[in-house]
């Protein structure tokens, strides 16, 4: 699933990229198998930055800060998961590895039974970073159960 295109804030890519950072993200996200197909059938639903399609699956997604590093590459965090980071040389795989980073941190949290934090709204200078459907909804189920006890 895929948010409809939005801009990489800052003009900070690598320093002998041949094109414009928001472009790179756009090809990112079509690397990391984002379907662009079921853009038109995404709704902003209000909560939390969560985005609910039409057909009931609704996909976390979670703002990341992509930061140049000295040298090339980018270091990708979020200010709500912590524990994930991630770092790649293009944008392109920063993206794929922030992805990676962020299901590998929400089973930090599923073992130690810790409830997991709701996505904030994308600030400026960040980008979301989506869990898969299934991640998703196991994270959306694991914070309800432990709302239960």
């Amino acid at each position: 699933m895929r948010q409809s295109n939005a801009s990489f804030d800052g003009d900070s890519g690598p320093r002998n990229a041949s094109y414009h950072p928001s472009a790179r993200l756009r090809i990112a996200r079509q690397v990391a198998q984002l379907d662009k197909d079921q853009e038109h059938r995404l709704q902003k639903d209000g909560r939390f930055g969560v985005w609910e399609c039409m057909t009931e699956a609704i996909v976390l997604r979670y703002p990341a800060r992509f930061e140049p590093v000295d040298g090339g590459g980018f270091v990708v965090t979020f200010r709500d998961v912590p524990e994930a980071i991630a770092q790649g040389e293009t944008i392109e795989e920063s993206l794929v590895m922030a992805a990676n980073a962020l299901a590998t941190a929400m089973d930090f949290y599923f073992e130690d039974r810790r409830p997991i934090p709701a996505p904030s709204e994308v600030e400026n200078g960040e980008e979301p970073v989506a869990l898969s459907v299934s991640m998703s909804d196991k994270v959306l189920a694991f914070n309800k159960m432990l709302a239960k006890k």
